[in-house]
């Protein structure tokens, strides 16, 4: 299974000039980059909700689009996920 994500900025007149979504190079990443941490307050049940988030590593290669406008959209796939690997 995969997730793609689409991004792009609405209600705007002139193009995207502050805070522009950027984007991780997947190949810029180390395999203890990442780190497992935990959100609060999101579920139903009242669990905590745990994710993968990326620790600072200089060697990360970072790209983000300049001057959006509305017509324009990126396509990005989020993750993937093959059941049975790694469970």
């Amino acid at each position: 299974m995969s997730v793609i994500c689409f991004w792009r900025p609405i209600l705007m007149s002139s193009p995207l000039k502050d805070m522009p979504l950027a984007l991780c190079c997947p190949q810029s990443l180390a395999q203890n980059d990442g780190t497992l941490t935990y959100i609060y307050g999101v579920t139903h049940s009242g669990k905590p909700l745990s994710q993968q988030s990326l620790k600072y590593n200089p060697d990360h290669k970072w790209y983000y689009y300049p001057d959006m406008t509305c017509d324009e959209t990126i396509a990005f796939k989020q993750f993937d996920y093959v059941k049975g690997v790694d469970d």
